[in-house]
């Protein structure tokens, strides 16, 4: 029985720079910070009246962060965007070590491209200014292709 169950344990660790969940891989633009792999892919929600950014991070770390996704700056067709979060659960919340998480957020507009300012992501980490931008051309697929742009 203890076999079983370190088994199904090991099987939810999320596997340091794989970007995948389960076999399933990470949507979007992957990069890195200190501690954990993220990707950030535009999707489609057809309930969602503005544009929806998938959040998708594993901790490859062996102690907890925490994941800071209620103070990022995103923009789009250059205008700031806000978080659609009437309840106020957006908060940075911690994940432990080895694990992974997925957030999928709708922000203000309908902006054919959007771009996130991640450098803020792992709270205790920051780092230099860094934006990932992803557009959609089409409402036909879930998940919509996204690239690296420098901005200033």
């Amino acid at each position: 029985m203890r076999w079983a169950l370190l088994a199904n344990v090991a099987a939810c660790a999320y596997a340091p720079h794989s970007y995948s969940n389960l076999g399933t891989p990470f949507p979007g633009e992957r990069f890195t910070t200190a501690c954990l792999d993220i990707s950030i892919a535009r999707a489609e929600d057809p309930r969602a009246q503005g544009a929806v950014v998938q959040y998708t991070f594993g901790n490859r770390c062996a102690h907890a962060v925490v994941v800071d996704l209620a103070t990022l700056r995103v923009s789009g067709d250059g205008a700031l965007l806000r978080a659609f979060d009437p309840r106020h659960e957006l908060r940075p919340l911690a994940i432990d070590a080895y694990w992974q998480g997925s957030e999928l957020i709708e922000y203000s507009g309908t902006a054919a491209a959007v771009c996130v300012e991640v450098s803020g992501i792992q709270a205790d980490a920051r780092g230099p200014e860094r934006w990932v931008c992803a557009s959609c051309s089409s409402r036909s697929g879930r998940v919509c292709w996204s690239s690296r742009m420098a901005r200033s």
